[in-house]
């Protein structure tokens, strides 16, 4: 479990993560599916970029 969760950890950093033009982060949904796990019912939709680096 801890290969995939340092998987899931570098993916993450690598990108700039935002919201789609027109969103604003007050808007989203934040509803829950009920379930054996809490996950969120929409669907979450983010715009990812390549992360620049600051250090030369």
């Amino acid at each position: 479990m801890a290969e995939v969760e340092l998987a899931l950890a570098s993916l993450l950093y690598r990108f700039d993560w935002r919201l789609p033009e027109k969103m604003k982060a007050e808007e989203l949904d934040m509803r829950e599916a009920p379930g054996l796990t809490v996950r969120r019912m929409p669907n979450l939709l983010v715009i990812a970029t390549p992360h620049q680096s600051r250090m030369c």
